[in-house]
């Protein structure tokens, strides 16, 4: 996991001089982005590693099928890519857990094209509030959950109700820093209350999970999510070390700039919500990507990251210093 330091304001106004060409006005760009310049000088070593880190880029943007692009940037060391994690879009399910949807408890809307609030029934299980807006931009409030259209309602995909569903819309950057390994950055403008992406991973038991979390301890990492949106009982954690999308690299900050929703699509399960990352506020291209892995509210204590006590290296002025 990684963090990197935010680039507030670093907003771009191109302004194209006759004296540059096309691939100069490019890197003189870049560089403003990413404070470095496109075709860094590169000995043998570091061409060798780029490499072999682009044919990995390639993989997972297979594995991303038809979701925007993902970046792979390592300008600090040469620190292998994690070689055991495999890319998913979708949650895996462990052993006992079943994650196919069941018709007959799936609750259906009758709009014929697109849902609004007055015609709508789907909303009813959010507290008869739209979950969106017009633009996809989420109103609830953060402890609320959020039922989207599923695979029974007739109406399209474009739906308003439909968002989290739809993927990951910007496209990012998996990152090195200098001190905590890999993050991620948005490498396009993000507005807040924007669906940025979903925590994927293999979905354990309980039971499994502290398992798998006693020896993720020792190694002195974790990537294990509990769902315990059911009023704190919590049958199902989330485990992306294996597998996961690009939330695996997201980092924690006492700041953070996303926020975690509870959604309900064709699986009704209580125990089972999918965990969406949303802006808190407008983003950046190139600010870092993160969500506060112990964030409490309305006296609840929501789903977050299991972790052994560790330092806390956000950083941000209102730092806990540690993660318990």
């Amino acid at each position: 996991m990684a963090a990197l330091k935010s680039r507030e304001g670093n907003r771009l106004t191109p302004v194209l001089r006759i004296e540059l060409s096309p691939l100069e006005e490019l890197r003189k760009l870049h560089s403003q982005i990413y404070k470095t310049d496109i075709k860094p000088k590169c000995n043998g070593k570091r061409k060798e590693y780029n490499q072999r880190l682009q044919e990995i880029e390639r993989q997972i943007n297979i594995s991303a099928g038809g979701e925007p692009y993902i970046s792979l940037e390592n300008r600090v060391d040469f620190e292998k890519f994690p070689e055991q994690f495999k890319y998913t879009c979708r949650n895996i399910p462990g052993a006992g857990v079943k994650l196919w949807p069941d018709p007959e408890y799936i609750v259906a809307c009758d709009c014929k094209d697109r849902c609004t609030e007055k015609n709508c029934s789907c909303p009813v299980y959010s507290g008869g509030e739209f979950a969106y807006d017009e633009y996809g931009r989420v109103t609830l409030a953060r402890r609320r959950p959020i039922y989207e259209c599923n695979m029974k309602c007739p109406c399209r995909k474009n739906c308003r109700n439909r968002v989290v569903q739809r993927g990951r819309g910007v496209r990012v950057c998996i990152f090195r820093t200098k001190k905590k390994g890999w993050g991620l950055k948005t490498l396009d403008y993000i507005r807040a209350n924007e669906f940025v992406t979903e925590y994927v991973g293999e979905i354990l038991t309980t039971e499994d999970a502290e398992i798998r979390g006693q020896k993720y301890d020792k190694m002195g990492q974790t990537y294990l999510f509990d769902l315990d949106y059911n009023e704190g009982e919590c049958l199902y954690t989330i485990d992306a070390y294996h597998y996961g999308n690009v939330a695996h690299f997201v980092n924690h900050s006492c700041d953070p700039n996303l926020v975690v929703y509870g959604v309900w699509i064709d699986i009704v399960d209580p125990h089972l919500p999918h965990i969406a990352l949303f802006a808190t506020r407008d983003i950046q291209p190139g600010e870092e990507l993160t969500f506060d892995y112990l964030m409490t509210g309305n006296n609840e204590s929501p789903p977050k990251p299991s972790s052994r006590r560790m330092k806390c290296q956000c950083k941000s002025a209102n730092c806990r210093q540690w993660l318990c």
